[in-house]
């Protein structure tokens, strides 16, 4: 198991093909994180495949493993970036235009009729630019925010989260929030992990 933040570790390692290498989480992707996010939204809305998933955020490594995970399930993926970050991905957009994921700077218009609204901190792990927190004023998510979606609509962060930042503590702290069952199943999917692991 390796958490770094540097991706190409994990990518050397796995090619000697002595081991089988778990990413933990690198500065590229966390999978890990997305498996026990996934089988928590399967937990709490049931089947994927006609439910809106909407990311309000980074374009970090949550999210990339988020979009992998969105290319097997084929749910609708709103993808809510600042605009200094939208340009920074111009050809990742491009390449997604046929599929179900939406990549827009309206967090209005990504949350509407979402099932499920999801964020990390807006800086990540290991990173230097501290001044991009200075791109996301006016993307807290907050009540106001979560009203938009269904009423069924679930909220999730992959913690530790800053109050006040990325979310507002009323949400963080309320009843459509599943953070700590989310939380909670990271256990449980990285020990299926090691058992698939250990049958092979």
């Amino acid at each position: 198991m390796i958490r770094n933040n540097n991706h190409k570790k994990i990518q050397n390692y796995a090619s000697l093909n002595a081991l089988p290498i778990i990413n933990g989480l690198s500065d590229y992707s966390h999978p890990c994180q997305i498996l026990s996010d996934i089988f928590t939204i399967q937990e709490k809305l049931g089947k994927l495949s006609n439910k809106t998933l909407c990311w309000i955020g980074d374009y970090n490594n949550v999210l990339r493993s988020m979009i992998h995970a969105q290319h097997i399930y084929s749910f609708q993926l709103n993808i809510v970036l600042p605009k200094q970050i939208l340009k920074r991905i111009k050809l990742l957009i491009k390449s997604t235009k046929k599929t179900k994921i939406n990549f827009i700077d309206d967090i209005k218009k990504g949350v509407q009729k979402s099932n499920c609204v999801m964020t990390d901190v807006w800086v990540s792990m290991g990173e230097e630019n501290k001044k991009k927190i200075n791109f996301f004023k006016g993307y807290q998510i907050d009540n106001k925010v979560m009203k938009l979606a269904r009423k069924e609509a679930i909220f999730m962060h992959c913690l530790p989260a800053n109050r006040g930042e990325e979310v507002s503590n009323d949400v963080l702290d309320g009843s459509q929030s599943v953070v700590w069952q989310q939380a909670k199943n990271r256990m449980y999917v990285q020990q299926a992990i090691l058992i698939y692991i250990l049958k092979k």
